[in-house]
């Protein structure tokens, strides 16, 4: 019957062995959907199938891309980010800001928590710089971490490639994941750089990924060790009194809305908009 309507309406002559034009066909509730080529989409799961994790946003080309590889997995990420200027309007106007907005067309919306970088790095700047960057990390992680307990994901995520610098060696790796209550994921873990760039390009992120950006990672240690022993990590972590900076910069923190296909946004403070919740939930 279907076939019939088809042969009427469109002029065409079955050939079941050489056809020139391959139709598909499929049933649904409303009628049949009839049309003549596939386009591959990227897969996997359905955005907020597979829980909510706080993931670490630089703004680079690696955090954006991992970002992406959580959501085709069904996850959906908390942005939380850095940043190293005196206001957070900085990152309002920043490349941050666009990578969050491109990965909002792919998941309906973004949710970007800006945490000021300056209290750390005074508190930190007595250090020995071979040790600094690991800090750093294993102090995002566990800010990562009270962030996830307040909004109730699951899981905290980096864009980290094995070996692909210093602060990323399996060692360093370790000493940021020790003591961990929540899994800690790393989509791009086996990725190299070029493949890396290739997914950012084909997804619209390389170009907003690579404009000039005062990175808080780009300001400590250029010459980190390879192997930081977990115990001089937590030695200085509690030395500094960083769990006590971290409750004072949840003060001082602030979240950014973000619409896919907006030009605007809606920002508050992060406790203001904790405030909102009545229980942990998931963002659109």
């Amino acid at each position: 019957m279907l076939g019939g309507d088809v042969k009427q309406l469109c002029g065409l002559e079955v050939d079941l062995e050489q056809p020139d034009l391959e139709l598909f066909v499929d049933i649904v509730k409303s009628g049949i959907l009839v049309y003549t080529s596939k386009h591959k989409g990227p897969g996997g799961l359905p955005l907020g199938s597979s829980g909510s994790v706080i993931h670490l946003l630089s703004g680079g080309v690696d955090s954006a891309v991992a970002a992406w590889l959580l959501m085709k997995r069904g996850v959906t990420p908390f942005y939380l980010h850095f940043y190293a200027y005196p206001s957070v309007d900085h990152v309002v106007d920043s490349k941050v800001a666009r990578v969050a907005r491109v990965l909002s067309d792919y998941s309906g919306g973004s949710t970007l928590i800006a945490v000021p970088f300056t209290k750390y790095q005074l508190a930190s700047i007595r250090l020995g710089e071979r040790v600094e960057p690991v800090l750093f990390r294993y102090f995002m992680r566990r800010f990562a971490e009270r962030v996830a307990s307040a909004v109730g994901a699951e899981a905290v995520s980096f864009g980290d490639s094995i070996g692909q610098v210093a602060s990323q060696t399996l060692e360093n790796i370790a000493a940021v994941d020790q003591g961990s209550q929540l899994p800690v994921f790393r989509p791009l873990l086996t990725y190299n750089k070029q493949e890396t760039i290739d997914l950012a390009r084909k997804l619209g992120l390389y170009e907003h990924a690579v404009a000039q950006y005062k990175d808080c990672c780009a300001m400590v240690s250029r010459h980190p060790n390879t192997r930081v022993a977990k115990e001089r990590v937590r030695e200085a972590y509690d030395k500094l009194n960083l769990d006590g900076l971290i409750q004072e910069l949840e003060d001082e923190s602030y979240v950014i809305l973000i619409q896919p296909n907006e030009t605007t946004h809606h920002q508050m403070g992060f406790k203001e908009w904790l405030k909102t919740k009545t229980t942990p939930v998931k963002p659109h």
